[in-house]
């Protein structure tokens, strides 16, 4: 039996001699409304490669930033020039003109809301320097892998530390798909603890079982329904 869900897997791309950004920078239009209705995010299709942008509004991680043509780059530490970054790179133009991009590198990723300039060209960035208590801490980190980025041209792994309640969110989103899907509790159940487990303990009268599979349910239920936006804050 398949296990339910999908892991989504970010890709890095690689450099165009002839043209560095084309191998990176892609341009989803500037007709889209990007944010409209109070809606979270973007998805630039429905497929598992997909970019998915995050409203600024909503998520915190999401790091606002002016960009300032810079006319003589080269040479200048203070420039974030595009052309060296090795990762993917996605840029969704707002009906407002906002730039949204977006940097994946494998599991890993970084987005910036821009006003200003266009960052399919070199750019000084610039950002605020006070936030609200809450946000001071992922703020200085974004503005840390920015530069990290802007020096390696990659999103280095010790601004991205594994999420702790990583295995059970997995598992209740497993369980939540599973449900979806039509499977049976058993048939959950086998898929997140093993045939094995479910053949010796699925009959136990304390329905110890049972009821975790009900829990992932119902959590995955709650994530599916709004609840993600806790981990946005």
């Amino acid at each position: 039996m398949q296990p339910f869900g999908a892991i989504w897997r970010r890709h890095c791309a690689t450099r165009s001699s002839v043209n560095p950004l084309a191998a990176h920078a892609r341009n989803f239009g500037s007709s889209v409304s990007t944010f409209r209705g109070g809606a979270s995010c973007f998805a630039s299709s429905g497929e598992s490669d997909a970019s998915v942008f995050w409203c600024p509004r909503q998520c915190s991680s999401v790091l606002v930033v002016v960009a300032e043509s810079a006319i003589f780059p080269n040479g200048d530490d203070a420039v974030f020039d595009p052309a060296q970054v090795c990762c993917r790179m996605s840029i969704l133009l707002s009906g407002d003109a906002h730039q949204h991009v977006l940097f994946e590198d494998e599991a890993k990723a970084l987005q910036l809301a821009v006003s200003g300039a266009s960052l399919l060209e070199p750019a000084r960035l610039t950002s605020t320097i006070l936030w609200a208590p809450a946000d001071v801490k992922r703020s200085l980190t974004g503005i840390a892998c920015l530069n990290g980025l802007r020096s390696s041209g990659r999103l280095a792994d010790r601004f991205f530390p594994p999420e702790p309640r990583g295995p059970r969110l997995r598992s209740v989103l497993r369980a939540f798909d599973g449900f979806v899907a039509g499977a049976s509790h058993r048939e959950i159940g086998v898929v997140l603890f093993g045939q094995a487990r479910v053949d010796h303990d699925w009959a136990d009268p304390r329905d110890h079982l049972r009821d975790t599979v009900r829990r992932a349910i119902g959590r995955g239920r709650l994530l599916v329904n709004g609840g993600y936006r806790q981990f946005m804050r």
